[in-house]
């Protein structure tokens, strides 16, 4: 087996590989807690994660050499993972071909493991939504810049027709109002240029015509550039250009908030991690899977399922479009794929988290799956979906 890689992002790759079925499929979640690093217990941390391991993998209906390469795997990459880089937490997952660590952006409340025949992902559903990218607009007199990003990585996407600063465009402006101040070309142009400055009633003015007009041409230029790509865009600007920007027209994919500060001075790495901060919660992403599923349960259309059997089957059949789970709940036991049937056990040993396998076979099928308090659920159900037929 390869060695446990540690990268942030979930590439296309590492997406297809996560959300596929393996024989079988071994996950770990793992805080890392300073303050027992500090306090010398890191080789106690490394122990008791190979201890659970091992009881985990000995609950699984594995045969023994599988068992055996599984462990060894794992407790491999237990004792070479560098704990300090990987803070607040990571999560390990293990297969019979690869050995994948993936930092956490939080903390597991405990540490966890899970054996089954697809990783276990509910803790990271986020990680695995629509609109899985959004845009940052860093806007200021002095430079502007389009950002393409998502939670883990971004890249410049600057359209060539962005205005890159103010100034381009007050020189822009000049040799327009120019043109129109002397129609006929007679007489000097600075003559011409100095006539059309002084129609406005103060340099104050002047100012802030041009600097309405370097926004306009801003964002007609990003949305042209974003045309039909519904993800959300974070603006990052002073507050009177942000107010400029939000005055320039209707824009249903610009978040309310924006980052509060002077972009010039700020990096790429710096604009994508203070955009993190202002995008919705999670939980908003679910609202509008949420409502198509309350209204097909109103108006009991059959494309819409609450029996977690019945949406079991669906997912491994393709059919789910969309699915809501409960995150505080789990329901623990076995799956058959062939007849399609789910038995309920209420034990981890040896059985998989059936709601985290029906999260998982739809994100495989090119659904998408969301974790919500079961109260928040329609009729309180721990699992409801939105089926494609």
């Amino acid at each position: 087996m390869a060695h446990p890689t540690a990268d942030p992002t979930i590439s296309p790759q590492d997406r297809a590989w996560l959300v596929a079925a393996h024989d079988p499929a071994v996950t770990l979640y793992v805080a890392t807690e300073p303050v027992q690093r500090a306090a010398g217990g890191l080789g106690a941390k490394r122990r008791n994660l190979k201890h659970m391991l091992q009881e985990r993998l000995r609950a699984a209906d594995l045969a023994p050499d599988q068992r055996q390469a599984l462990l060894a795997a794992g407790e491999e990459a237990l004792s070479t993972a560098d704990f300090p880089s990987l803070d607040p937490g990571f999560a390990l997952f293990l297969a019979e071909d690869r050995v994948h660590a993936l930092p956490l952006d939080e903390a597991p409340v405990e540490d966890m493991s899970a054996v089954g025949h697809r990783f276990l992902l509910r803790p990271i559903l986020d990680r695995f939504g629509p609109a899985d990218h959004f845009h940052v607009l860093a806007i200021s007199a002095g430079g502007s810049r389009l950002l393409k990003a998502t939670r883990e990585t971004c890249r410049d996407i600057t359209p060539p027709d962005l205005p890159r600063s103010l100034d381009q465009v007050a020189a822009e402006t000049d040799v327009e109002a120019t043109k129109q101040a002397n129609p006929a070309g007679r007489g000097g142009a600075g003559e011409a240029a100095s006539a059309a400055r002084h129609s406005y009633e103060s340099p104050a003015e002047l100012h802030e015509t041009q600097l309405v007009d370097f926004v306009h041409r801003s964002v007609k230029a990003v949305r042209r550039r974003l045309a039909g790509d519904p993800a959300p865009v974070v603006l990052v600007a002073e507050p009177d250009l942000a107010g400029h920007v939000r005055n320039a027209g209707d824009w249903p994919e610009l978040l309310p908030d924006f980052v509060s500060r002077h972009p010039a001075r700020m990096d790429d790495q710096e604009l994508h991690d203070a955009a993190l901060a202002v995008l919705p919660p999670e939980e908003a992403k679910a609202e509008p899977v949420l409502d198509r599923i309350k209204a097909r349960l109103g108006t009991a259309e059959p494309t819409v399922a609450i029996r977690l059997e019945e949406i079991l089957a669906a997912a491994r059949d393709g059919r789910v479009d969309s699915l809501l789970i409960a995150a505080d709940e789990t329901i623990w036991g076995h799956f058959d794929e062939g007849r399609g049937i789910a038995a309920a056990r209420g034990t981890p040993n040896g059985e998989e988290d059936l709601l985290n396998l029906a999260a998982v076979m739809t994100l495989a099928t090119g659904g998408t799956a969301f974790s919500l308090p079961r109260d928040k659920l329609p009729r309180s159900v721990p699992a409801a979906a939105a089926l494609r037929y």
